[in-house]
């Protein structure tokens, strides 16, 4: 794995080039120092100052539990869909993946080809394999299994000590962020999606176009909190962001975003610098029953290091997905081409 963390890095090195900007451009954090207001007492040495910890989060694409996906959970057990990605993840210190299949207790399998999803909620033992912090419910398919499949999915998720962001049973509560502290360092999540596959009664969602996602994001960069947004948006299988998708950024980033990180399209999207943050359009599918070919089956995790509220570096670990549910870590050309993608090659 490690040499494909190092091929994934050069590739990386090859997309700052790419969009013109670089990790290694940004101005580094001051050194604290710390002034007396008169000499320290012989007998009593100055306090040290703590240095600054940086703080890496790790962000995974699709993750739907149900269809296909539920048939090799079944057949090969939780541990085997994730144990080539999981130590990725459980090296960070924050896990966000995107859940595209609400959790409801009763019902049955989701047929093979059926666009409405439903996964077992013994299936949140995959999100707790790869220690996942936090998942967004802001998607097309967080209405598939009506307000019960949302009571279900908030109440398997707390169960598991998994944090949600981007869907309630009441409209006030979809945009109200979840903060993480991690060493010093607050980070506060916010989720939002184009719309839903049909609408259902008693689930709200945040939506991307409602101006208060925008003073959300100014709200918390105002309390010295590190907005992070997670989309749900864009055309399905294109290879590129529309423009309006890059206006919608630029307007986040504008506002304090430091990274916006997007789902939907089910394949790799490039990604681009606005001023000091990052958006990745779209991560592509992690966890998915979806055809191979056309990128379907191909990404990349994001890594990023944080510090003192910068974003410092991030790296893209590139799989691919076997088995129509696997996702697998690639190393050489394979890994090459996939981090590639994400420069716009």
């Amino acid at each position: 794995m490690a040499t494909a963390h190092a091929l994934a890095k050069v590739g990386a090195a090859l997309l700052f080039l790419a969009i013109g900007v670089t990790a290694a451009s940004m101005s580094r954090p001051q050194q604290l120092v710390r002034i007396p207001m008169s000499s320290p007492s012989p007998s009593l040495a100055p306090l040290p100052v703590p240095s600054p910890e940086p703080v890496s989060l790790v962000f995974g694409g699709d993750v739907m539990l149900g269809r296909f996906v539920e048939t090799q959970l079944r057949r090969y057990g939780y541990d085997w869909v994730t144990d080539s990605v999981a130590p990725v993840f459980a090296a960070a210190d924050v896990r966000v993946v995107n859940l595209e299949s609400p959790f409801r207790a009763e019902g049955r399998q989701t047929a093979n080809g059926s666009m409405v999803f439903r996964a077992d909620p013994a299936a949140v033992a995959v999100l707790k394999n790869l220690n996942t912090s936090l998942v967004s419910l802001a998607n097309n398919h967080i209405t598939d299994m009506g307000v019960q499949g949302l009571r279900d999915t908030k109440a398997t998720l707390e169960a598991a000590g998994i944090a949600y962001t981007g869907a309630s049973e009441l409209p006030d509560e979809v945009l109200s962020p979840v903060i993480k502290e991690v060493k010093g360092q607050r980070f506060g999540f916010l989720s939002a999606t184009y719309g839903v596959n049909f609408q259902s009664a008693g689930v709200h969602y945040a939506q991307l176009e409602d101006p208060a996602l925008m003073e959300a994001v100014a709200n918390l960069k105002t309390e010295g909190v590190v907005p992070i947004v997670l989309l749900h948006w864009g055309a399905e299988y294109q290879a590129k962001p529309s423009a309006s998708q890059e206006e919608l950024a630029r307007r986040l980033h504008e506002n304090g975003a430091l990274l916006v990180v997007g789902a939907h399209p089910h394949v790799p999207q490039p990604a681009r610098w606005f001023g000091e943050g990052m958006t990745f359009y779209s991560l592509g599918n992690l966890i998915f029953d979806q055809d191979p070919g056309n990128w379907r089956d191909r990404s990349a995790i994001l890594r990023v290091t944080v510090l003192e509220g910068q974003l410092r570096d991030y790296e893209l670990i590139p799989y691919q997905i076997e088995m129509y549910a696997k996702p697998v870590l690639v190393e050489g050309d394979a890994a090459n081409r996939i981090v590639e993608r994400f420069s716009g090659s």
